[in-house]
């Protein structure tokens, strides 16, 4: 896609978001954290990519080894969305960001949250 295209669709406040969220958090549970996400819509969306890093400042790398599927792509009601990340070591504070795709393929990132 040309890039002046692909701006004037992000710029365009009267073209909807792929997701809005409601919430976005992380929880120590355990030996364990578990990320959490609500949705308000998910207008063409695909799904959910997961990131973590150990610090605020990068993006990380990947911890879903693939897409977390929307629970209903194009919906105009919102879902709950759970993942466990068991790779982790007590003690650490540890980032996440959420990467919403849409159908287009366009992704947008969310947070970085913490744990």
């Amino acid at each position: 896609e040309n890039p002046a295209c692909l701006w004037a669709r992000i710029s365009d406040p009267s073209t909807p978001l792929a997701v809005t969220l409601a919430a976005f958090d992380a929880q120590w549970s355990e030996n364990q954290v578990q990320v959490t996400w609500d949705t308000v819509s998910e207008i063409s969306n695909l799904g959910f990519n997961l990131y973590r890093s150990e610090t605020a400042d990068q993006l990380g790398e990947l911890i879903t080894a693939q897409m977390i599927p929307s629970q209903s792509p194009g919906a105009l009601q919102g879902y709950s969305y759970s993942f466990v990340d068991s790779n982790v070591t007590a003690g650490h504070t540890y980032w996440y960001t959420l990467e919403d795709v849409d159908m287009s393929g366009f992704a947008t990132q969310h947070g970085p949250v913490s744990a």
